[in-house]
């Protein structure tokens, strides 16, 4: 057999796998449709001492367990994504926030970087939210 022939039979049974797979992959990944619509748009923008923060990630956590994040931009603004990173926006409820930063980048008081001793709390509530976060 040659090399071709066999590179393509590889192929062929690579993406006719993932085919059959993928009704299974949409069904367990996206969740509910019930939960996507129950789901509010979150944007809004965090600031430290009146600076915008940025290059951070902005992590909101219920019941000890990670709900939602936002990407913190240069400007500081963000838009929450559920953590399986396909629906924007978050379930209701009241949320307290931590931020997480990656080596190497901006550096912020240690107390921000757990949900315990953040003391930010945020309630997002039915429909589109617009939060302005300043940390103390």
């Amino acid at each position: 057999m040659s090399y071709h022939l066999h590179r393509t039979r590889q192929w062929t049974a690579w993406f006719l796998g993932a085919l059959a797979l993928s009704p299974f992959a949409f069904t367990f990944s996206f969740g509910s449709p019930e939960e996507r619509q129950q789901l509010s748009p979150v944007t809004g923008r965090v600031c430290f001492a009146g600076r915008p923060v940025q290059d951070m990630t902005l992590c909101l956590d219920q019941g000890g367990r990670h709900a939602a994040f936002g990407l913190l931009r240069p400007d500081g603004s963000f838009a929450l994504n559920t953590m399986g990173w396909t629906d924007r926006g978050a379930m209701p409820g009241r949320y307290h926030a931590h931020l997480y930063t990656f080596e190497n980048g901006p550096t912020l008081p240690g107390k921000f970087r757990s949900p315990e001793t953040s003391g930010v709390e945020i309630e997002i509530a039915p429909g589109w939210n617009d939060l302005q976060i300043e940390l103390h």
